[in-house]
């Protein structure tokens, strides 16, 4: 019996060490993120990456209650989450069968629909204030001569309209006025100095707002009708109005990546350290939401399994 006892002990902790060394050879990681509109919550895409990089990185999706510091693990297979105005749904993009599609997750009723299914490589979905448009990225071909350009989609009337049209360079990251027509995207000449531009939804003018020649402008929102957030490299958070002047930096936050939430005048984005932060505009404070070594306990494996 003690011999039997011995044998099932050793097994027992020949099975955890294997555990224990199978979950050091993965790592989780905050790789996007987007609000949800009230500010109460944060949408989180999680990927469990091999660090043997023997396998592709595994994506998540989770609501993030602030307040609580709870999550919510959410159905959605695909990727560019961007929630509509009114809080309801969440739009992304998903491939299937080497189609990229546009889709639309309801939040009270769980259930996915495909709104734009066609041939051509899409991301960087966003909404139009009233909740009746998107605007996002198409690209045909690849690398240095593939073209980026902007498509509108009116979901009502299931009708897509292009807004850029056979443009020498490439239209990324549109982004949709609070009240008007215009739309803010990032041009890109490939000479390493990528402009912040104005356009309206018909494409009929394309303003270059920052007119810098001696870095990178990218990833434009709409603070408010009138008022510009951005990037300008190598990770300053600006802002400047609607014609270009005016252009400040917002001190103390370095960062390539930030969300800008107009109902509680705040920014979440990714500290120096990994952790996920929150700044708080009017106040000038900030706050950890979630610390980088706290991520693998917050996002534990229990979510990957199902």
């Amino acid at each position: 019996m003690t011999r039997i006892l011995m044998m099932s002990f050793v097994f027992l902790l020949n099975n955890l060490a294997m555990a224990q060394n199978k979950d050091t050879l993965f790592e989780k990681r905050l790789s996007a993120f987007t609000w949800m509109p009230d500010g109460n919550a944060i949408i989180l895409n999680v990927l469990k990456i091999d660090k043997t990089e023997k396998s592709p990185p595994f994506p998540k999706k989770f609501k993030f209650i602030i307040q609580s510091g709870t999550v919510e693990l959410l159905p959605i297979d695909g990727g560019g989450l961007n929630v509509s105005p009114d809080g309801n749904s969440v739009a992304y993009i998903k491939q299937v069968n080497g189609k990229y599609q546009i889709c639309l997750y309801n939040f009270t009723q769980k259930e996915d629909k495909v709104l734009v299914n066609d041939t051509l490589k899409k991301y960087a979905v966003s909404w139009s204030p009233d909740g009746k448009n998107l605007v996002y990225n198409i690209q045909t071909g690849k690398g240095a001569n593939a073209k980026v350009e902007i498509c509108t989609y009116n979901i009502q009337a299931d009708r897509i309209k292009q807004v850029t049209e056979n443009s020498v360079y490439k239209c990324y990251t549109p982004s949709w006025n609070i009240k008007s027509n215009k739309i803010v995207y990032t041009l890109e000449k490939g000479d390493k100095r990528d402009q912040i531009y104005l356009t309206d939804n018909n494409g009929s003018f394309h303003t270059n707002l920052t007119n810098d020649t001696t870095t990178h402008n990218y990833s434009p929102f709409w603070m408010n009708e009138k008022t510009i957030i951005y990037i300008q490299a190598p990770g300053d958070i600006m802002t400047m109005k609607i014609d270009g002047s005016q252009k400040r930096s917002l001190d103390g936050i370095s960062t390539t990546q930030f969300r800008y939430n107009r109902n509680t005048n705040s920014i979440i984005y990714v500290g120096a350290d990994g952790d996920l932060m929150i700044y708080h505009l009017k106040s000038k404070t900030r706050k950890v939401l979630i610390k980088q070594n706290q991520i693998d306990t917050l996002f534990n494996e229990s979510y990957y399994n199902r």
